[in-house]
C-alpha cells in the first residue's frame, strides 16, 4: 500500500516539477531577464564599482580595405575617447555629457577636432550607452520592451526594446544560456531615412568578475562594415578629465 501510495505521488507531482522546471528557465519576461543580465555581469556591486574602462586593440574597416590600432577611454558618467590610427589617417571622437568632438590628428599631435551635433553627436551617445551596458539596466536609463526571441550565430537570444527622451532606440539581444550581451542596434532616422549602426560581441573573458568582449564586429544598415579585436582592458584605471577635452 505505502509502495502504490509513493507511485501515486511520483506520478502526480511529476508533471508539476517539470512544468515548475520551465518556469524557472524560461525567464522571458524583462525583469527575470535582466536580473540574470545583472548576475552574469558580476552582480550590481562589480558593475557600480567597475565605471572606468581602458581597451586597447587592432581595428579593421572592410569598406576602405584598410586597419590599424583602436584605444578607447570609457569613463562615467558620459565620458567616452576614441582614437583609431589607420595607415591612411587617424581620428579622435570624444564624448563629455551632451558635448561631442570628432576629427583628425596630425602626425605633429595637434588635433583638429571640431564640435559635431546632430546624427554625429547622437551617433557618439550611442556608442556611450550600448558600452554602459548592463549598468544603464541597473540606473533604470530606459524603458524596456520584450520582443521575442531569435537565433544568434546558432544560439537563441531573448530581444529587448530599449528606449528613452534623448535616443536612439536600441534593440539589445541576450544570450539565453550565459546572459551575456550578444548584440545591440541603435536605430537611426537621419532626414527621411532610417538606418542601423549595430555591434556584435563575441570572445567573452572574465576581468574583474566581470566578461569583457575581445571581438567586436560593427554593421551599418545591415551590412558588415569592420571589427575590431581587443587585446587589453584596464579596469579602473585612472583618466585623467583632459582625456574627454578637445
Amino acid at each position: 500500500m505505502c509502495k502504490f501510495l509513493t507511485f501515486c505521488l511520483f506520478i502526480l507531482l511529476l508533471p508539476l516539477n517539470n512544468f515548475a522546471a520551465e518556469k524557472a528557465g524560461d525567464l522571458f519576461d524583462e525583469q527575470g531577464l535582466i536580473i540574470n543580465v545583472i548576475k552574469a555581469y558580476g552582480g550590481k556591486e562589480t558593475i557600480i564599482k567597475n565605471s572606468s574602462i581602458l581597451a586597447k586593440g587592432k581595428i579593421r574597416t572592410f569598406m576602405m580595405n584598410d586597419e590599424g590600432t583602436y584605444v578607447r577611454y570609457f569613463m562615467r558618467d558620459r565620458k567616452l575617447r576614441v582614437e583609431t590610427s589607420y595607415r591612411r589617417g587617424e581620428e579622435i571622437r570624444i564624448l563629455n555629457g551632451s558635448t561631442g568632438w570628432r576629427g583628425k590628428v596630425k602626425t605633429t599631435g595637434a588635433d583638429i577636432v571640431k564640435e559635431v551635433t546632430g546624427h554625429r553627436l547622437i551617433s557618439m551617445v550611442y556608442q556611450y550607452k550600448q558600452l554602459d551596458l548592463p549598468h544603464g539596466f541597473l540606473n533604470r536609463d530606459y524603458t524596456i520592451r520584450m520582443t521575442g526571441k531569435e537565433e544568434l550565430d546558432g544560439a537563441g537570444v531573448a530581444v529587448l526594446e530599449l528606449t528613452d527622451k534623448e535616443g536612439p532606440p536600441m534593440t539589445v539581444s541576450i544570450d539565453l544560456k550565459k546572459f551575456y550581451i550578444r548584440k545591440v542596434v541603435g536605430h537611426f532616422k537621419i532626414g527621411e531615412k532610417e538606418t542601423a549602426l549595430a555591434a556584435k560581441f563575441d570572445d567573452f573573458r572574465i576581468i574583474e568578475n566581470m566578461p569583457f568582449p575581445f571581438l567586436v564586429t560593427n554593421y551599418a544598415g545591415g551590412y558588415k562594415i569592420g571589427e575590431t579585436l581587443l587585446e587589453e582592458y584596464a579596469v579602473n584605471p585612472k583618466l585623467e578629465d583632459s582625456l574627454f577635452s578637445p
